[in-house]
């Protein structure tokens, strides 16, 4: 340990603090001997903090690991995201759905029929992909929210100083 502290004062990296949960890892015992702590951290020497100016280390819910993931964002956070348009992606997970098939043959089938081959394949092209991100949003975009808020309350669970077996006991309620 002290050939690590030593490494760390000769590159001279300090800890970049964080964002929510206080603990990084847990022994996973679910008796009096629970123990939590904070072992994983983000570390950077006032080079790299002049270079980055505004950061962000935030500890992520533990999904399957007895560590927290952290996270560094660096760069601009203003309270109003800017958002960006990403390109269409097909998600395979559609094609179950009871509707998907009725949905796309619709919006194939709709237009006026004026233009003619390779237009007329990108306009239904267009015309699919609009309706299937609108469906997306409207219908499917729930199962996001749950896994969200799911995740919100794994990480509420986890800020708490109990055993797993009692956060497995609060996740059922």
């Amino acid at each position: 340990m002290e050939s690590f502290q030593q490494a760390l004062e000769d590159c001279q990296l300090s800890d970049l603090g964080y964002k929510g949960s206080r603990f990084t890892w847990n022994n996973g015992k679910e008796d009096e001997n629970f123990t939590k702590e904070r072992l994983d951290r983000a570390m950077a020497n006032q080079e790299w903090c002049s270079m980055f100016g505004e950061y962000e280390v935030r500890i992520l819910a533990a999904r399957s690991s007895d560590h927290k993931p952290l996270l560094v964002r660096f760069g601009t956070f203003s309270k109003v995201r800017q958002r960006k348009r990403r390109g269409f992606r097909f998600e395979a997970s559609w094609t179950v759905e009871n509707d998907f098939q009725e949905i796309v043959q619709e919006a194939w089938g709709e237009g006026n029929g004026v233009t003619q081959g390779l237009e007329s394949m990108r306009s239904r092209l267009d015309r699919c992909q609009h309706v299937l991100e609108r469906w997306d949003r409207e219908k499917l975009r729930h199962g996001d929210l749950s896994i969200k808020n799911l995740t919100t309350r794994l990480e509420l669970l986890q800020r708490q100083e109990t055993p797993v077996e009692n956060c497995l006991e609060l996740i059922k309620s």
